[in-house]
């Protein structure tokens, strides 16, 4: 009845039809992901309100769960909350969608690199090269997955073209740090780290990296003022005040510095049994006078408290 009752509307007056059989195809549209709403859900994951996106774009993920400009937003969003698994199953959906969206592939690399399986991370990677071989991530990807593989000439080789391709950029410079590590380089390896953070000095992971690389070159004192920088742009950094505390009662023997370091940590995570065991470590250490002659004479002639233990142990007489 109800058909025949359109049918006889629409003999009477097409438009009451035409608007009838357009009604689904309009709520359709309405339900789609358009340029404007995808542009302005990147911009939230880009500036990290990471929740307000997750609600939106997961109600687009069941209304169009084959939208393949959906699940890269969701494989963004996803991988932005350290939700790994869930971003890898995004970004193999746009994928298999569209196999030559390097972006993806370099994620994919990425993702797979973080979960150890690096044979797999080289292949996409390589992959991602071979499909557009200009692009920076695909090649910063590539190196960083061979130099976790041991291919470290492939890596070397791989960064050189970087270099040529991008010689003042800061990821390049980094990636070129972390080759010349690979090789023992260090001092080369800071210098183009000094050249990253130059470039990008806010970047704390790199800071640390630098901090490391001092630690390991026996500059204790350079170690310590990286860390200081971060601690004035990040005052609870629980990394660099940990770091910190260890050079100072490790290295430098200067207890009361490592100490203030561990009540700083105590301060952030009350129950820390690290951070209390390091400050009863440092209170019994300057209560030894002789502890603290032996430290003075060592300061007196640049002897660190590793190299010491280096010497002592070398002279232990063999049982054999």
């Amino acid at each position: 009845m109800i058909t025949g009752l359109v049918a006889l509307c629409g003999a009477c007056c097409p438009q009451v039809l035409a608007a009838v059989s357009d009604a689904p195809k309009s709520q359709a549209v309405a339900g789609e992901l358009t340029d404007k709403a995808f542009d302005d859900l990147a911009k939230q994951i880009d500036e990290g309100a990471l929740m307000a996106a997750r609600s939106k774009i997961e109600s687009y993920l069941a209304r169009s769960p084959q939208d393949w400009r959906v699940a890269l937003l969701a494989a963004r969003l996803y991988r932005k909350m350290g939700l790994s698994g869930l971003a890898i199953l995004q970004y193999e959906k746009v994928r298999a969608q569209d196999p030559r969206r390097v972006e993806a592939l370099v994620a994919l690399s990425q993702l797979h690199l973080e979960n150890l399986s690096t044979e797999i991370a080289i292949a996409l990677a390589r992959q991602a090269v071979g499909l557009d071989p200009l692009n920076k991530q695909a090649r910063l990807a590539l190196v960083e997955a061979l130099l976790a593989g041991q291919s470290l000439r492939q890596a070397q080789d791989q960064a050189a073209i970087l270099a040529s391709m991008f010689p003042a950029d800061a990821d390049v410079a980094h990636t070129l740090s972390q080759a010349a590590q690979a090789f023992g380089h260090y001092k080369e390896a800071t210098g183009l780290l000094l050249r990253s953070l130059a470039l990008k000095p806010r970047n704390v992971a790199w800071r640390l990296e630098l901090a490391d690389l001092y630690q390991s070159q026996g500059q204790y004192q350079d170690c310590c003022n990286t860390l200081r920088e971060i601690l004035e742009v990040e005052p609870y950094s629980l990394d660099a005040l940990n770091k910190i505390a260890h050079v100072e009662e490790f290295d430098l023997n200067e207890y009361m510095p490592a100490l203030k370091s561990y009540r700083a940590v105590k301060e952030i995570i009350g129950d820390s049994a690290a951070a209390q065991a390091g400050m009863d470590r440092c209170l019994a250490k300057q209560r030894d006078l002789a502890l603290n002659a032996r430290n003075a004479v060592y300061r007196l002639f640049g002897i660190s408290m590793r190299d010491a233990k280096k010497d002592e142990s070398s002279e232990v007489p063999s049982s054999f």
